[in-house]
């Protein structure tokens, strides 16, 4: 068996950004400030190679694994690559919903039997929804920009 060291901690929550604050609000010694719709992006500007397909949340995960470098004091530089993993958690995706449930409710019913008529609405999702939707909404991608950033 090989052991695994956490040498670091990275945390964007709406409890707070950071190990510290994180912590600070879950012993009830801070009070949060943000929702989690509150919590910005805008600060992480992504390589203009994945910028289209780097969704919110991945850039949420490349925060959050700055942090945790910085938590535990590790220049990236001086690790070996193949030494390196990416474990990420989150709760949250980049699924676009308003777009499918627009295409949806434009399919409407199949008139013969009164059901939603799927083979419109696929047609229309994939007509109205970017590609990269689909690239944002892959569960995978956030941990895949991660490791593209290392």
């Amino acid at each position: 068996m090989r052991r695994v060291v956490v040498t670091g901690i990275g945390i964007v929550s709406a409890l707070g950004i950071g190990r510290e604050a994180f912590w600070q609000a879950l012993c009830g010694k801070a009070i949060p400030n943000a929702s989690t719709g509150g919590i910005r992006s805008e600060g992480i500007q992504p390589a203009a190679k994945h910028a289209r397909t780097m969704g919110r949340i991945a850039r949420f995960a490349v925060w959050a694994s700055q942090l945790a470098l910085e938590d535990g004091g590790i220049e990236l530089r001086s690790l070996k690559a193949d030494e390196l993993g990416v474990f990420l958690g989150t709760n949250l995706d980049d699924v676009n919903l308003l777009g499918i449930c627009r295409a949806f409710v434009a399919a409407g019913a199949d008139p013969a039997t009164g059901e939603p008529d799927l083979t419109r609405f696929a047609r229309l999702a994939l007509e109205s929804l970017h590609p990269f939707d689909y690239l944002r909404a892959l569960s995978n991608m956030p941990a895949a920009h991660v490791a593209i950033r290392g």
